[in-house]
């Protein structure tokens, strides 16, 4: 079995960004990546630094309703 291999390009910034009508606060995002994002007082996720040593693409993935999304910058 050949290993898969995940390219990643390095020419982009991706930001992230947090629907927070769809949020409900499940706290993954955070779990995953408290450098960039934490939960409001209001119990929503929201982003905190728009950059980090987070994969954005897994925090994305992650999110169970889908609330997260990404920007190129």
């Amino acid at each position: 079995m050949v290993p898969r291999v995940r390219l990643v390009r390095v020419d982009l910034l991706l930001i992230p960004v947090v629907d927070r009508d769809t949020c409900i606060g499940c706290g993954t995002c955070e779990s995953i990546c408290p450098e960039m994002f934490r939960l409001s007082p209001e119990g929503k996720s929201e982003v905190i630094k728009e950059s980090g040593g987070c994969d954005i693409q897994f925090v994305i993935d992650s999110c169970p309703v889908g609330a997260i999304s990404s920007t190129e910058k």
